[in-house]
């Protein structure tokens, strides 16, 4: 499904997005839970950080008030919050590396 979404245009993605479905109280068919774990499965093999981000801001917009009324969607949710912030916390620390390297290197040695 994730590469799939890859491949689309931001119009026919939101438009996927918008079309994600709650099931009838069945998790396995609640597409809304298994959109969530996509994302968090993409932040665990530290892939598509600013494209998950993004997924994830389009996502709650469309679908905030179902998530908040549903506690396996705040679960996932949360789970997906951890990963997201360990990514965020390591990506950080390479830019700052990259940073310190890149300086050190415009700097003239005397």
């Amino acid at each position: 499904f994730i590469e799939h979404l890859k491949s689309l245009g931001p119009s026919a993605a939101d438009l996927e997005l918008r079309s994600l479905a709650m099931g009838e109280g069945d998790e396995t068919r609640n597409e809304l839970l298994h959109f969530i774990k996509a994302l968090t499965s993409r932040l665990i093999a530290r892939r598509d950080y600013e494209l998950t981000q993004a997924w994830m801001t389009v996502f709650l917009r469309l679908h905030f008030d179902l998530v908040m009324e549903n506690e396996s969607l705040l679960k996932a949710l949360e789970e997906w919050k951890q990963y997201q912030a360990r990514e965020r916390d390591r990506l950080d620390d390479l830019v700052g590396y990259c940073s310190g390297v890149v300086g050190f290197l415009r700097n003239p040695r005397t």
